[in-house]
């Protein structure tokens, strides 16, 4: 028999046990038997198996066979860490067990360990068994993790610890994976938890903060954060965009903002909200505080509402719509109501209107909304205009409303006067009642003007004044009378009944009227006796003429030589018929009517002829002897004399033509015991004024001298004060006279100064449209402080405003701005009166510098045929005190102040008629600055102001006088284009010197 014997294996283990009884024989000499190994799975060393042969025969020996059982190459097991994953807090330690997790291993195997990262500042391992192969028992194997905790955020660590074998039966169940869990934190917050942004913020930033919190020190690890926006009542890309969301921090960067974009629209919408939410996936950041933003978009787009109209105008008892409109554009998502109030200014609440509280609605894409006022019909005298004002406003702040709009009341009821008719007598030293009546009440204060017309009386001789004015007071009942007093000259004269017609001149307003057509006529009785009225102390009056006297003789023209002062209009004309003056007519007139008139010639003895001459005049069919005049004319080859011998005449020089040298004496009936001062009667002709044309004895015959200019009447004239070299044959004040046509709708610069600039505006006339005529000036005036005012005068009632602020010659009513005349304030002072402004400025000198704007209503009749064009409104522009006007002063009116100018007897050519030639004077212009200019003026009165002599200069352009070929330069520098500015207070043209405009 035989049988197994294990020396390293166990039966029925590691194989099958056998017990066998086995027979040899002769022929069967070999056994063949079957021995199974048993696969067991277990990995271990290669183990031996004897099989053992026993007998109980003697005879036998015996030999046992050893059989070595090696590993099946199956065999395997799994080693790996149970479990195989740890997290742990930095700081923390861990005992980690290293065992076979499926399989048997019943021998040793050799392992390698890895670590990474390797131990070191983060954690450690006990024992570290990664630098060199360590043998596995099979047996559980611990390892001790250690963590180490510092300041420094890093995130989460990850150590893996990995085992290893050359070993075919080993397999590795995977690493041991440790999470170290920092233990350091950040927090994240917004920098401010709530913002406020107008719609035009533009780009704006919004930041968050990191917080180191606890130990933590360091960043090691980026730190990110997302903003999350939250949408409320406003949208991203619609409202906002933003170009990133993520904020990013590091050690050296605690704080990161990212660019918020707020989009502008012109939607009028209330204020419109959206949050942002932080969010953040870096461990060790914290969201806790301050996570959330809430910001808000405030509408800075307002809509803006006006009446439709500044102002409105309504009659009384009818019907005005007043209307509210969107004036900017904007779009408006919700209905907007406007409340329009009322308040009066001269018109009162309640009274003249109703009181308006009205609420109106606007709709985006709807009409205007509009309400009618209806003013209160009433039968009472008011103001021709009264007024009062809307206010608009709105409780929405997106609203501006603060428009106000005013309407005028024309009230349309008509006064009617009653004046007194017939005829009343008076006596000389009687004081006269005129009186009144108004056929309805008043509410407003008014004068009645009544013209006192003398019909045989005279004013102011017999009777002042010459217009009452009765002033007519507010009444509300009844029919009271209202009136003025007429007084009547007591005089010594004796004089025939003197009669005077009363009547109603022209009302200050169209709406009063006379009641019925009606004249009062008063008759003066005069109680005095006849006689001497005048006592004259000379008894003649003596002019000479000659031909030596430089005396302008005009075959053409009749010559005035004499002419009474009182109101008896009485002259002595003479009409020469030939230069050497020895031969003429000689006419007395009265009233412009021929009394005398008879031819005269130069006898071979010149004696004096004296003729008794009475000048008689028809009243009422009864003669009236008027005056007795005694009349002498003394005529030789080369002069005339008249003597005059009167009891009762007063006579004075009249419209003599030219230069006239020697003296002329006369007595003055006002002072009896006096002479007036002997005066030189060049000196005296050119301080007299006449109007021109007149007409004189003869058809066709104008006064000597006149100078007819094709637009002496109408145009922009001007009278410049010049200094000027003294001529023989000139003496006392002398100007220079021009006009600049202009053009329509211009403006042109009259004075440029440092500190003073004045523009005219010219407009075409409507009546006479070949004249153009200023309707407004402006001034650029710099106060005493350096501040820079503007100043403007219009023809239409003769306005004046101060920065645009109205000037008034009464006191401003409630809630008016207008300034009340007169006014000054730091060097500038205003006053204005009826028809005129006064306007004084600094001129940045001690000295003012003095303007006058005359508003005068002019008749202009055509140049070409005399036709009467009709009543024109235009503006005078006067220099009255000019002393700072520097002298290199420009403008059309400036360059010639205070500069030298020569004036010289014309020794040029011309192609004036030779009786001009005396009165033809060169003038030479010498301004600091601008070039050197000659050009000729005519000698004579000025157009419109008296005592006033003129070198009349220039066409209607103040350009170059076709009549003059040399010298003939232009009046004034350039032409007159040059000088045009582009508005009413533009400073700047060619020749400007106005050097504020930094001022303004």
């Amino acid at each position: 028999m035989y049988m197994y014997m294990c020396t390293y294996s166990i039966g029925n283990v590691d194989y099958s046990n056998v017990s066998e009884t086995i027979t040899f024989t002769n022929s069967s000499k070999r056994f063949t038997g079957v021995l199974r190994i048993i696969n067991d799975s277990i990995v271990e060393t290669t183990e031996t198996l004897i099989l053992a042969l026993s007998s109980s025969d003697p005879f036998v020996d015996l030999v046992n066979a050893t059989v070595s059982i090696s590993d099946s190459a199956s065999s395997r097991v799994t080693v790996g860490f149970l479990p195989n994953s740890w997290s742990l807090i930095e700081g923390a330690t861990v005992i980690v067990s290293l065992r076979v997790i499926e399989g048997t291993l019943a021998r040793n195997m050799s392992l390698n360990m890895t670590i990474v990262p390797s131990t070191g500042s983060d954690f450690n391992i006990v024992p570290d068994l990664s630098e060199s192969a360590f043998t596995f028992k099979g047996l559980t194997y611990q390892l001790l993790i250690v963590t180490f905790a510092d300041n420094i955020l890093e995130g989460n660590e990850e150590v893996l610890v990995s085992v290893s074998s050359t070993d075919p039966a080993f397999i590795s169940d995977g690493p041991l994976r440790v999470t170290i869990e920092d233990a350091n934190r950040v927090r994240v917050e917004f920098s401010q938890t709530s913002l406020s942004l107008s719609e035009d913020a533009g780009t704006v930033s919004v930041c968050a903060d990191l917080i180191l919190v606890g130990n933590t020190r360091e960043l090691a690890i980026p730190v990110s954060a997302d903003a999350v926006v939250v949408n409320e009542t406003a949208f991203e890309f619609l409202d906002f965009t933003f170009d990133s969301k993520v904020f990013s921090f590091s050690t050296n960067s605690l704080t990161s903002c990212v660019n918020m974009s707020i989009i502008k629209d012109t939607i009028i919408e209330s204020a419109e909200r959206f949050s942002l939410t932080l969010r953040t996936s870096t461990p060790g950041a914290l969201i806790e505080e301050n996570a959330v933003m809430n910001i808000t978009l405030i509408e800075d787009d307002v809509a803006v509402f006006e009446f439709t109209r500044p102002s409105y105008a309504v009659n009384e008892g009818e019907s005005v719509e007043i209307c509210v409109g969107l004036s900017n554009n904007v779009a408006i998502q919700n209905d907007v109501s406007i409340i329009v109030s009322s308040e009066g200014i001269e018109a009162t609440d309640g009274v003249d209107y109703p009181i308006v509280n009205q609420t109106l609605v606007y709709r985006q894409g709807g009409p205007d909304p509009c309400f009618n006022i209806s003013p209160i019909s009433d039968s009472r005298f008011e103001s021709a205009m009264e007024r009062f004002r809307l206010r608009m406003r709105s409780s929405s702040p997106l609203v501006a409303a603060s428009d106000t709009a005013i309407v005028a009341i024309t009230d349309t009821d008509v006064m009617g006067l009653i004046f007194p008719t017939g005829t009343q007598e008076v006596s000389e030293g009687e004081t006269v009642s005129v009186c009144v009546t108004p056929n309805i009440t008043t509410d407003i204060s008014f004068t009645v003007p009544v013209n006192a017309t003398g019909i045989t009386a005279t004013y102011p001789s017999d009777f002042t004044p010459q217009q009452l004015s009765i002033a007519v007071q507010p009444f509300s009942s009844g029919m009271p009378q209202f009136c003025s007093s007429l007084s009547i000259i007591d005089d010594p004269e004796a004089e025939q009944h003197e009669t005077i017609a009363l009547a109603l001149a022209p009302m200050p307003s169209s709406r009063i009227v006379p009641a019925q057509s009606s004249m009062y006529t008063l008759i003066i009785k005069d109680n005095d006796e006849f006689g001497v009225t005048c006592n004259i102390n000379s008894t003649q009056w003596v002019s000479t003429f000659n031909g030596t006297a430089r005396y302008l003789f005009d075959r053409n023209c009749e010559h005035k030589l004499v002419s009474s002062c009182n109101s008896s209009r009485i002259d002595i004309r003479v009409d020469f018929l030939n230069r050497t003056l020895s031969s003429g007519l000689i006419a007395i007139m009265h009233d412009e009517q021929k009394i005398v008139f008879s031819a005269y010639s130069v006898t071979s003895r010149p004696a004096p002829s004296v003729s008794n001459i009475s000048i008689i005049q028809q009243v009422d069919s009864v003669t009236v002897t008027l005056n007795s005049i005694g009349l002498s004319v003394n005529f030789s080859k080369n002069a005339v004399t008249v003597v005059v011998f009167g009891d009762a005449l007063m006579m004075r020089l009249n419209g003599l033509c030219g230069a006239l040298n020697g003296d002329l004496v006369y007595s003055d009936c006002q002072r009896t015991a006096n002479f007036m001062n002997r005066t030189s009667v060049s000196e005296f002709i050119t301080s007299h004024f006449v109007e021109a044309p007149e007409q004189l004895a003869r058809p066709n015959r104008e006064e000597c001298g006149i100078i007819r200019n094709d637009t002496a009447q109408g145009d922009p004239l001007f009278t410049v004060p010049i200094l000027y070299t003294r001529v023989a044959n000139l003496t006392g004040p002398l100007h220079l006279c021009y006009e600049i046509h202009g053009k329509p709708d211009a403006y042109f610069n009259y004075i440029s100064d440092d500190c003073t600039s004045v523009t005219a505006h010219y407009v075409q006339s409507t009546n006479a449209p070949i004249y153009n005529i200023i309707d407004s000036i402006s001034i650029v005036a710099i106060d005493s402080a350096d501040h820079c005012h503007q100043i403007q005068v219009n023809s239409n009632g003769c306005t004046a405003t101060y920065d645009g602020v109205s000037i008034t010659r009464n006191s401003p009513g409630p809630g008016s701005n207008d300034i009340r005349s007169p006014f000054s304030h730091r060097g500038i002072s205003i006053r204005r009166y009826s028809d005129r402004v006064r306007i004084k400025v600094p001129n940045c000198a001690d000295v003012s510098l003095v303007m006058w704007v005359v508003c005068e209503t002019v008749n202009i009749s055509d140049p070409y045929t005399g036709v009467n064009l009709g009543p024109v409104t235009m503006i005078k522009f006067i220099i009255s005190r000019g002393f700072n006007l520097h002298e290199y002063s420009h403008g059309l009116i400036g360059q010639f102040w205070n500069i030298p100018i020569n004036v010289s007897s014309f020794n040029g050519v011309s192609t004036y008629p030779p009786r001009f030639n005396d009165l033809l004077y060169t003038v030479s212009i010498n301004h600091p600055v601008d070039p050197q200019r000659q050009f000729v003026g005519l000698l004579y009165r000025s157009w419109t102001q008296r005592g006033t002599s003129c070198l009349h200069v220039g066409n209607k352009q103040a350009g170059k006088i076709r009549e003059i070929e040399s010298p003939n330069d232009p009046v004034i520098r350039g032409t007159y284009t040059d000088y045009e500015v582009s508005g009413p207070f533009d400073t700047q043209f060619v020749y400007s010197v106005f050097k504020r405009s930094d001022s303004c």
